[in-house]
């Protein structure tokens, strides 16, 4: 007996155990065992699909459950808002430029010589 492992489109289609060979029903969504005349005729009338071969990627959805898509819902009008005369009025504080600060030392900011970092332990190799 040569038995094909196929993925039930329908519910109540009849397969068998691979250990004992006694009859089952299948249910739609899960891989079950039919022989393999009893499965080319099935997946001829649209009941089962053959799995040699095909990951669970490529087989169809079992036709057990129609699945609704939701309704889109309406977008919500809107009115155009007339345009009313503000009461408030915010005011940004008036920027003035700062005041200059001239100083008479010389030498208000002083600079550094930046010198290399040197590192502990011998030179690294170049080249």
């Amino acid at each position: 007996m040569n038995l094909a492992k196929v993925w039930p489109l329908e519910p109540g289609v009849k397969g068998v155990q691979p250990n004992d060979y006694s009859k089952v029903t299948l249910t739609p969504g899960k891989p079950g065992f039919m022989e393999l005349e009893a499965a080319l005729e099935a997946e001829k009338q649209d009941k089962v699909q053959l799995m040699a071969g095909k990951g669970f990627n490529e087989l169809k959805e079992p036709r057990s459950a129609p699945t609704k898509k939701p309704e889109p819902k309406p977008e919500p009008k809107i009115e155009p808002v007339a345009e009313e005369k503000v009461e408030t009025e915010y005011r940004t504080a008036d920027m003035k430029p700062s005041e200059k600060h001239e100083s008479e030392d010389k030498a208000e900011y002083r600079t550094t010589d930046i010198k290399p970092q040197t590192r502990r332990g011998r030179p690294p190799k170049n080249g």
